[in-house]
Formats: structure tokens, C-alpha cells, sequence
């Protein structure tokens, strides 16, 4: 609703004087009055001569004689009105606010009062059409109210503003019963409605306004008691909503329809039940003319539903000895048990098992998801019991092959898994969904320790791997779940430690891949063999080399990986070409002190359509060739150091200097071109030394042949 602003109590005021351009001209009375600052206003309202009342507007519209109304100098006002100086009593400001509406909204009776007996107009709106009797009821000023009907000229008292709303209704929405009964008693009309369609009953309604409920109801033109707003809840549904006991009592007695519907099909039954009020549900019951216990609404669902959805244990037990049947269900075949069973609804559960007339424990949903599959899901284990024991089936399978025992352990629900484990004494432990994954490996993956430890102490296997042969050893290793991961290693369980997936990788080779070296010196620690060669030709160190695992390269060089240093597999090149683009250079050193060879090339690798000069150019690299792209000079002087050929050509026939410098690495490219010549040099000369060496060689071998004969030394 909008009504004319309230000023702020004089506290809650700025103390700074504006400073906007605007107000420049302004007197001081009209800066005082814009910014509410009544004590200020007072004392310069007194100031100012009894002439100057009867100036024009200036700025906003404002009059000094609207400075006087807020002021509160009622008797000056009627002295200067006796001796003409106080102008246009009805002259409105830009907000056609009156000095009467301005008065009335300062709470100055006595000078509404004073302008009223000077025949200022009572009932003149402002732009948005509110009144002054209208602010006054908004503000439960019920003496104000009184003076401005008591007046000659009080004009129509069911006015509406630019929402359509009367001076009754705005003293409705605050609940001003006073208010209300003098409007009441000069005619007001409480069945005018709002835009909206809401009526002064339906406010005093959903207030639980009793006294305001009263007066209208009890009033010569109390109105529809049926009234229909936009939303589409009438004021017995409003009072329902709002749990107003007293007025759903006043209400029906009045004739109200306590089977009326919303466009959505809901009734005040399904609203009670909904929000469990059991004292307002025992009232609609108990007038017979409720409608259908079993109704439902536009998503099918009843009033049990609705109390089930919300576990409101006492509303079902009502709902039920008035013969509401538990086994309706909504669209998508929700029933109230797995609504309750869903959300924890223990007392609701067991109100509706211990009816007997809840239908099949084990009816699904249109997914076919029971009730008992939503409580091991959430993790109420009180609920999972309890429907165990009413005979649920444990050895349900969902359509992907996940059974409930799956489903807890997924969810870390220990105390859930236990139950199961308890009461269901044919629970496959080892029982595999869609993806051949157990709820050993699904616990595993999740990292949820405690039902690691429960499925292995029930005799879990631990070596089951999933379709890609992943063990739960591994799953740990990967996903970091480091409490899983020592629970399976410490149970002595875990099965072999070196068991290898499809790709012929074990559990050491993913911590490496993944950097996890807690892990895998735990693994070492283990058994587990650091040389272990997976199908692609990649070792550990070669994992973890080519993915950046500083610690894990150190690691496992320390642990004895150093035999398969020099492993060169399918896909990538040895774990020296990796650690040269992406490892401390510690690490690099580490690896040549381990006899890691700086010259071993990548495999030829066959690139896909449109890619084969990038597969040719990553073909024959060397961890030369990788340092200088990515231009690391301190690797390359080291690599170098240790004897990298600085003239090794790729697929493409390119030298790490001409690498680097496509790359626009200069700082490395500097270095290998000074080194490359050198290096050409030293090989001509090489070349040229080698071939006198051969030269002289002939000459020995052909005069041992001829034994000093010329003629057959020409012929050898």
C-alpha cells in the first residue's frame, strides 16, 4: 500500500544542512521543513512574521503556512486566520499534500482541529489519491479520524486511492480496531476490495486480528464472507494459513464455506494439515461440511500428504481416524510413507506402518524408488529399521543394478549400512551394479573410511575390481581419500598390492600419476614394486615425471625405480624428457645421477588426420628439445653437462635450437646456438681425423697385401 511517507523520528534525523544547488534559495523554514527537522522548524516557523504567511509556494511546492501546520502552532493559526494573513488554506505542494494532510501526518490534532473550523477541505487526495482520513487510519489515529469525519465537508468516506483502497481497509491491514469501529459506524463499506481483490476481513484474517474480524463480520454491511481475492484464498483459508483459531471459529459461524477450493484444487482441510494446526483441522471436521477427507488437489496429492510431507504426526492420526487413505498417492506415485520416510519423519512412519492401511511397504515411486531406498539414501536409520521390520525388501536392485547396502556405503551412512548388514542376513556383500562397481569400491571412492572398515570386517573383497579393473586400493589412490586408502592397506585385506587394472597399472602407478606421495610410500612400504611396467611401456617414475610429481619422482627414485629409469613408453617419452619440462631441477638432476640417459629420443607416434607435422614434431624429442621449448636454461645446461647431443633432430629434422627458437625462447635459444656450432666444428674436425685415420688404414692394408710389390698394391 502506498500512503503518504512518514517523517523519521527526530533521532534517527541527519543534523547536516543540505548542500544541493536547489535549495540555494530557499528560506530557512522550507530547508527545515524538506528535511524534517521539527525542532528547528518550531523555532523558525516562530520567527517568522505574522505577513509572511501569506506568501506563494517557493521550491517543492511548500507554503510557509504548511511549516505552521507541521509545527503545531494552532493557536497562532487561528489568530493570523481572524486577521486574513494566512493565504490559501487548500494550496497543495508538487505532492498535492495539503497543510491539513501535512498536519494529519505530523499528529498535530489541535491544528487540524484549527483548519478544519476554518473550512480547510477534510478529504482532498494527494497525487496518489490517498486522503487525509485515509493516513489517519493508517496511523491508528482514531481522534484525528474523528475530527476529519465530525467535519461538515467529510465527502465520500469510502474513497479509494490509486490501488483502490478506502480508509477502512488501510486501518484493516494495520489492524486498528478503533479505527475501524468509528468508519464502521459513519458507513464505510467493508466489502470494497482492493486491486488485488483483497477485503478489509481478509486482512483482519490472516492477522489474527480477532476484534477486527468481529466488528466486520458484525457490522450492517459486513460484506461476502466468501470473497475471492487474485491469489484465490478466501478470508477462511487466509485465517487457516495464519493458524487465527478464533477467527476460523467466527468465520464458519458467520457462513463461511469450509470446502471452498483454490484454482489449485486446495481446500482449508489440505491448508490445515499443510501447516499442522490440529485445532483449526478438528474445527473444519467438526462442522460435516469440510468436503472429501480424500480430495485432491491439481498434483493429486491429499490432505495426508500434505501432513506426511511435512511429518505432522498428530494431523495423520486425525486424518486417519476420519478414514483418509494412506495409499493415495501423488502424480509421480509419491505416497505419504516416502514422503516421511524421505525427510525423517520417524513418528509420522510409524503412525502410518501401525495403521495397516498404508498399502505395500515396498510400492515405488515412477521411478520406482520405495520408501525404504529414500530412508537409507538420506541416512535415517531409526526409519530404515523400522521398515525392515514391517517387511520391506532388503534385496531390492534399482534398474542400474545398485542395491540398498550400495546406496549407504555411496553416502557414507555407517550407522545405515549396519542396519542392513544386521537385520538383512542375505545381504550379498560383493554384489556388483551396471558398472561391476561393489559397495566396498563405491565407499572407497567416496573416501567414507568407517564403512571401509565395516564392509571389510563383514568379510568385503577387497581385491574386486570394478569394469575397468579398478580396485578400491586404487580408487583411494586417485580420489585422495587418504582415510579410505589406510583403512584397505592396514586391514591386511587389500589383496594383492601390485593387482593391475585393463591397462596394466597398479595402484603405486596411479598415486604417482596423481602425486600422492604419502601414498605411495605407504605402497613401497607395502611391496610394491616401483619398476612395474604398465601395457603402454610407462613405469611409475614415468608417470609421475611426465605429470609434474616432483616428490613423487624423488620418492621413488630413493625406493629403487632407478632400473627402469631409461623406460620409454607408447604414448610418452622417458621420465627424463617429462621431468625436463615440467620438474624442479632437482629432480632432473636426480634422475641423470640415476642414469637417466638425456639422448634417448621419443617413439614415432602416428598422428590423427590433419595432425601429423605435430605428431612428427613430438616424434624423436629429447629432454633437450623439451627444456628448450619451454625455456628452462638452467635444465639445459645441466642436460647439457651430462652429455645431451645438442645436434639430435626430431621427425621434422629440427635441432633443440631450432625448437627453441620457433618456440621464442631466447633465453635457451642463446645457449644452444652457441653450443650447436661448437658442436659442428668439433664434428668436422672429428669427421675430417677420421677419414686420414681410414686413408692410412688402406694405405697399411694394401702394402701388406702386395708385400711391397707395386703391381699388387694397384690391384688390392
Amino acid at each position: 500500500m502506498l500512503l503518504a511517507p512518514r517523517r523519521p523520528p527526530a533521532s534517527a534525523r541527519p543534523v547536516t544542512l543540505p548542500q544541493q544547488k536547489e535549495e540555494a534559495n530557499w528560506s530557512a523554514v522550507l530547508v527545515a521543513f524538506k528535511h524534517h527537522k521539527e525542532a528547528a522548524l518550531e523555532v523558525l516557523v516562530d520567527s517568522i512574521p505574522d505577513d509572511g504567511f501569506a506568501e506563494g509556494a517557493d521550491g517543492p511546492g511548500v507554503t510557509p503556512l504548511m511549516g505552521l501546520a507541521v509545527a503545531g502552532r494552532a493557536a497562532r493559526l487561528e489568530r493570523l486566520a481572524k486577521e486574513g494573513l494566512v493565504g490559501d488554506l487548500d494550496q497543495r505542494d508538487n505532492n498535492h499534500e495539503t497543510a491539513l494532510f501535512k498536519a494529519v501526518a505530523a499528529g498535530k490534532a489541535e491544528t487540524v482541529r484549527v483548519l478544519l473550523k476554518l473550512a480547510a477541505t477534510p478529504m482532498r487526495p494527494t497525487h496518489r489519491g490517498i486522503t487525509p482520513l485515509m493516513q489517519a487510519s493508517v496511523e491508528g489515529q482514531t481522534d484525528m479520524a474523528r475530527l476529519l469525519l465530525g467535519s461538515e465537508h467529510v465527502g465520500d468516506i469510502n474513497a479509494t486511492d490509486a490501488d483502490n483502497e478506502t480508509a477502512l481497509l488501510k486501518a484493516a491491514w494495520k489492524g486498528h480496531a478503533e479505527i475501524i469501529r468509528l468508519l464502521l459506524s459513519k458507513g464505510a463499506d467493508p466489502g470494497i476490495k482492493t486491486r488485488s481483490g483483497w477485503t478489509p476481513l481478509m486482512f483482519a484474517a490472516r492477522d489474527k486480528c480477532t476484534e477486527v474480524v468481529e466488528l466486520i463480520l458484525g457490522s450492517a454491511a459486513g460484506g461476502p464472507v466468501d470473497a475471492v481475492p487474485s491469489d484465490g484464498e478466501t478470508a477462511l483459508f487466509k485465517a487457516v494459513a495464519g493458524g487465527h483459531t478464533a477467527g476460523i471459529r467466527l468465520l464458519l459461524d458467520a457462513g463461511a464455506d469450509p470446502s471452498y477450493a483454490t484454482r489449485k484444487r486446495i481446500t482449508p482441510l489440505m491448508q490445515a494439515s499443510f501447516v499442522g494446526n490440529a485445532l483449526a483441522l478438528e474445527i473444519l471436521l467438526a462442522t460435516g461440511r469440510a468436503g472429501d477427507v480424500n480430495a485432491t488437489d491439481a498434483d493429486n496429492e491429499t490432505a495426508l500428504l500434505k501432513a506426511a510431507w511435512k511429518g505432522h504426526a498428530e494431523i495423520i492420526r486425525l486424518l486417519l481416524s476420519k478414514g483418509a487413505d494412506p495409499s493415495i498417492a501423488t502424480k509421480t506415485k509419491w505416497t505419504p510413507l516416502m514422503f516421511a520416510a524421505r525427510d525423517g519423519h520417524r513418528n509420522t512412519v510409524s503412525v502410518l506402518l501401525r495403521s495397516g492401511k498404508a498399502g505395500s511397504v515396498d510400492a515405488g515411486d515412477r521411478k520406482g524408488v520405495t520408501a525404504l531406498r529414500k530412508a537409507v539414501v538420506a541416512g535415517h536409520t531409526s526409519i530404515v529399521r523400522a521398515l525392515l521390520v514391517a517387511g520391506a525388501r532388503i534385496d531390492a536392485h534399482e534398474p542400474d543394478g545398485q542395491t540398498l547396502l550400495m546406496m549407504a556405503a555411496l553416502h557414507g551412512h555407517t550407522d545405515v549400512a549396519h542396519v542392513l548388514l544386521e537385520v538383512g542376513h542375505a545381504v550379498d556383500l560383493d554384489a556388483v551394479d551396471k558398472d561391476e562397481e561393489t559397495a566396498l569400491l563405491k565407499a572407497a571412492w567416496k573416501g567414507h573410511a568407517e564403512v571401509v572398515r565395516l564392509l571389510l570386517s563383514k568379510g568385503a573383497d577387497a581385491a574386486r575390481g570394478a569394469k575397468q579393473g579398478w580396485t578400491p586400493l586404487m580408487l583411494a589412490c586417485v580420489e585422495d581419500r587418504e582415510d579410505a586408502f589406510h583403512v584397505l592397506l592396514s586391514s591386511g585385506s587389500a589383496g594383492d598390492v601390485d593387482a593391475t587394472d585393463k591397462d596394466g597399472e597398479t595402484a603405486l602407478v596411479k598415486a604417482a600419476w596423481k602425486g600422492r606421495s604419502a601414498m605411495a610410500g605407504r605402497l613401497l612400504d607395502a611391496g610394491a614394486d616401483p619398476n612395474h611396467v604398465a601395457k603402454n611401456g610407462a613405469t611409475s617414475l614415468v608417470f609421475a615425471a611426465r605429470h609434474g610429481r616432483s616428490d613423487a619422482v624423488s620418492l621413488l627414485l630413493r625406493r629403487g625405480a632407478k632400473s627402469t629409469v631409461n623406460a620409454v613408453a607408447d604414448d610418452v617419452g622417458p621420465a627424463i624428457a617429462d621431468a625436463a619440462k615440467t620438474c624442479p631441477l632437482e629432480v632432473v638432476a636426480k634422475l641423470l645421477v640415476a642414469k637417466a640417459d638425456p639422448n634417448i629420443q621419443r617413439q614415432t607416434a602416428e598422428g590423427s588426420p590433419g595432425m601429423e607435422d605435430e605428431a612428427k614434431a613430438l616424434a624423436g624429442r629429447t629432454a633437450l628439445f623439451e627444456a628448450a621449448i619451454k625455456g628452462r636454461p638452467a635444465v639445459v645446461e645441466l642436460l647439457l653437462a651430462h652429455f645431451a647431443d645438442p645436434l639430435l633432430c626430431n621427425a621434422l629434422g629440427q635441432t633443440p635450437f631450432d625448437a627453441a627458437s620457433m618456440a621464442g625462447q631466447e633465453s635457451t635459444a642463446s645457449i644452444l646456438d652457441v653450443v650447436q656450432k661448437k658442436a659442428v666444428r668439433w664434428r668436422r674436425r672429428h669427421c675430417l681425423c677420421q677419414w686420414r685415420w681410414a686413408l692410412a688404414e688402406q694405405a697399411a692394408a694394401r702394402a701388406t697385401l702386395s708385400g711391397g710389390r707395386p703391381e699388387l698394391e694397384r690391384a688390392a
